[in-house]
Order: C-alpha cells, then structure tokens, then sequence
C-alpha cells in the first residue's frame, strides 16, 4: 500500500512543476518570474551544492520517519524539498515566479514546505 506522505509529495511535485512550467516566463500581476540562486530570502547564494546535499538530507530523513503521524506535514514537506531540488540540480537555482506585495518572490514548492512546517511546529507544540 502506498503510504499517504507519498502521494501528498508526488501532487506536491507534480503541481509545482506544472506551475513552474506554465509561469516561469510570465511577468505581469502576481508573477514575477527570477532564478534563485540561493535559499529563502535569496540567503547562501552561490552555495547550491551545499543546498542539494541539505535537500537530498532532509529527504532522506523523511524517507525514515515516513510512519510518523503527521503524514501531510511530511509530505508538504518531501514534495516541496523534491520540487526545489529538481530546479537546483537543473538550472543550480530554483525558479520562482509568485510576488505578492512585501513577500519575496517565491514558489509552490516553498508554499508546500512553510505549510508543512507549520503544521509541525503545530504538532509539536501540542505535545
């Protein structure tokens, strides 16, 4: 049986990259189309080995802890990290496209991982 944090991850993905094949090159309202090279907040630019062995880590760490309880938090999580790690390993950078007022630009892949991190801290503090 599949477990649910993997077809949270794989709609995570696939959602991601449609978007980011369909707007990567929009640029009007919303959208704002850049490369980052960096992590959130444009941090660590020019360090996107260290950020691919970080993504392939955490991976990995949610790949062990897949019967945890919090199965959409860690799929949020391993869909957004598998969908920003796609971008750096092919354009050693990672696409966003969504600008909404003072936010920086980011992507979905981003939007699932703040969820999924939210939903952890969530989790935690509970017990």
């Amino acid at each position: 049986m599949v477990n649910k944090l993997f077809l949270i991850a794989i709609f995570v993905v696939l959602i991601d990259r449609i978007s980011k094949i369909f707007l990567k090159d929009v640029d009007y309202l919303f959208f704002k189309s850049s490369i980052n090279k960096g992590a959130a907040f444009s941090l660590l630019q020019g360090w996107n080995l260290f950020l691919i062995i970080f993504a392939v880590f955490v991976i990995i760490l949610i790949i062990y802890y897949r019967n945890f309880s919090e199965q959409l938090a860690l799929g949020l999580l391993l869909g957004g990290t598998i969908g920003n790690l796609i971008d750096r390993v092919m354009l050693k950078g990672v696409i966003d496209f969504v600008s909404i007022w003072i936010f920086p630009v980011f992507n979905l892949a981003d939007v699932a991982n703040v969820i999924g991190g939210i939903l952890l801290i969530k989790y935690f503090m509970k017990k």
